[in-house]
């Protein structure tokens, strides 16, 4: 949902009160765009969320978003897929690892999905489980 994922918060609020049906494509949408308040919004008009909302909220480094999903509950699906091109990205890659999400990376193929940048610090992050 654009109006989600463009931070309209007043539109979506609109379309709730209007009858229209909220799907999880609206969570995804909201948790892509890093707009919390919208997240928290639609869980309170009970709209479904599932694996793709924890997913992107990750892969668009919007640590806040991946918090919240996270501890409120959201499926988890078979993977999240992380690409590690920034310091927020990495920052969602951390929580991820430490909190145990469910199948999180392989070292390679953490490493195949991050800039060379940011290699030595997952390598680091791997090496500190033993």
């Amino acid at each position: 949902m654009l109006a989600a994922k463009n931070g309209h918060l007043n539109c979506v609020q609109y379309m709730a009160e209007n009858g229209c049906p909220l799907g999880p494509e609206a969570c995804e949408g909201a948790s892509s765009g890093g707009h919390l308040k919208i997240l928290k919004f639609l869980r309170e008009k009970n709209c479904p969320w599932d694996e793709k909302s924890l997913n992107f909220a990750a892969s668009f480094g919007h640590l806040d978003c991946l918090e919240y999903l996270h501890i409120m509950g959201c499926p988890e699906g078979n993977m999240i897929f992380i690409m590690i091109t920034n310091d927020k990205t990495f920052e969602c890659f951390k929580y991820v690892f430490e909190k145990g999400i469910k199948n999180c990376m392989d070292l390679s193929n953490c490493l195949n999905w991050a800039d060379d940048l940011y290699h030595d610090r997952i390598k680091n992050i791997f090496s500190n489980l033993n």
